[in-house]
């Protein structure tokens, strides 16, 4: 996946990539979390974002709490040092959602979230922010307007070429760009024709 971004991303800059699906269980935060680590073992800084805030994981991927993270800061509970995790990875941090929050719309749209991704570009090389699937929520879309490009997960089968065709035309609504997608599950007796 690594290897493909960049290819496509050659002549352009693609620090904030947004990882989602169009529905639940495609496997969206696996290839967040992988490719988080692919490129902090090429030796960028990376941080890991879990900015799904309707059903967040990535802090039970890591082993950590949950008591503080996005939520926190955009509601200037913390400081933006204070939520930064490290993980047993070098060059790899981690930003968990924090408590849930009543309306994340109201908090994804805030300047406080546009002014803290501007923070957090000046301290790393790649955000990498896993959100809740685009087709059931409107977080994606909101995300992705804030995002240099989108990678879109989707399980073999359980997504149809409309939705498919429907979700990349809801990112590229928000002038933002697909930089690919990955199959996953992908059945291999199924021989094209």
């Amino acid at each position: 996946m690594r290897t493909k971004i960049d290819q496509i991303m050659q002549n352009e800059t693609c620090q904030v990539l947004m990882v989602t699906s169009a529905g639940k269980s495609e496997g969206k935060t696996t290839a967040a979390v992988n490719l988080a680590c692919s490129y902090a073992q090429n030796n960028k800084k990376v941080l890991l974002i879990d900015a799904n805030l309707r059903t967040p994981f990535l802090h039970e991927v890591f082993g950590t709490s949950n008591s503080n993270g996005l939520t926190n800061v955009v509601t200037d509970r913390y400081e933006i040092s204070d939520i930064i995790r490290y993980t047993m990875m070098t060059n790899l941090f981690l930003i968990s959602s924090g408590p849930s929050f009543i309306d994340p719309i109201e908090l994804l749209t805030s300047n406080k979230m546009s002014g803290l991704l501007e923070e957090l570009k000046k301290e790393f090389d790649l955000i990498i922010m896993d959100t809740p699937p685009a087709m059931r929520w409107s977080d994606a879309q909101i995300i992705a307007s804030m995002s240099d490009g989108v990678l879109l997960v989707m399980k073999d089968g359980t997504v149809k070429k409309n939705q498919a065709l429907k979700l990349k035309s809801m990112i590229e609504q928000v002038n933002t760009r697909v930089v690919g997608v990955v199959f996953n599950n992908k059945n291999k007796r199924k021989v094209a024709n």
